[in-house]
């Protein structure tokens, strides 16, 4: 009877751990801005939030992409390792759930994935700023609805970021590059904006100015190089960091830092 008793607890037990659905909202833009999941995304154009989609031509429509992601130890052979954070493990869900919805819009043949919502088991959430993880004891998710577009619909302005405190905008001195580099920044200050200057990951740059759309461009060049970039400066603001995970790598993520800081309507 004793041991039918602590069996049944036992089960109880494990059946409420396996059972713990923890909801967390987590920046957008601090995700793509993990190098792993920028080499996933590539130069996949993404817009999330369900207006991004308006006037696109869709290739296909409400493709359901479910990532996941298990919590593994750091050291699996060590039983009193530290398991590793409930955030930690949704970047990593985050970042499957990106690699399938990569491979949707290549098996479409999309140019771009917009309209992006969060849809966990029907319910929908529409949010720009933030992705919906479900963390649980075995595994966490990350689901979301996409639409696949042909091509994008006519850009949205790409707001220009907050100064990150790095340099003074003209101090080359801290630009990091070779003396080359640095003459090609100072060239960038005489140019009319709006205007971006990037940093190729090969140490390259690429700049463009007197567009609305200087960064988007600057970003689509490094995607038709194949190479990962960062901004250094929009317009008269030094955006960039010394810390690699925290420089802005693409428009997804420009939008995404946006819209976590614009205040909501409360009419809408």
């Amino acid at each position: 009877m004793i041991k039918a008793i602590s069996f049944l607890a036992l089960a109880l037990v494990a059946a409420t751990a396996s059972a713990r659905d923890t909801v967390l909202h987590l920046p957008i833009a601090a995700a793509l801005s993990d190098p792993a999941t920028q080499r996933i995304v590539g130069a996949l154009p993404l817009r999330f939030g369900a207006a991004s989609a308006t006037d696109a031509e869709l290739v296909a429509r409400d493709v359901q992409i479910d990532g996941s992601a298990e919590p593994l130890r750091e050291n699996a052979n060590q039983r009193d390792s530290q398991p590793p954070s409930d955030e930690s493990v949704c970047q990593k869900a985050f970042a499957d759930a990106m690699a399938r919805l990569v491979a949707a819009a290549q098996r479409s043949n999309a140019a771009a994935a917009v309209g992006i919502v969060w849809d966990y088991r029907a319910q929908v959430r529409d949010d720009a700023a933030t992705y919906e993880c479900h963390a649980g004891s075995f595994r966490s998710y990350v689901a979301l609805r996409a639409q696949l577009a042909r091509a994008l619909p006519q850009a949205l302005p790409v707001p220009v970021p907050a100064k990150s405190g790095y340099a003074e905008l003209t101090n080359l001195d801290a630009v990091p590059s070779t003396a080359a580099g640095k003459d090609r920044y100072a060239h960038f200050l005489t140019l009319p904006k709006p205007r971006a200057f990037a940093f190729l990951e090969d140490g390259s740059w690429r700049f463009w100015a007197d567009d609305p759309e200087a960064a988007t461009k600057v970003f689509a060049e490094c995607a038709r190089l194949g190479k990962r970039c960062w901004l250094y400066a929009v317009d008269d603001n030094v955006v960039w960091n010394a810390d690699e995970s925290r420089r802005i790598a693409s428009v997804a993520q420009l939008r995404g830092m946006a819209a976590a800081v614009s205040p909501k309507d409360e009419h809408q």
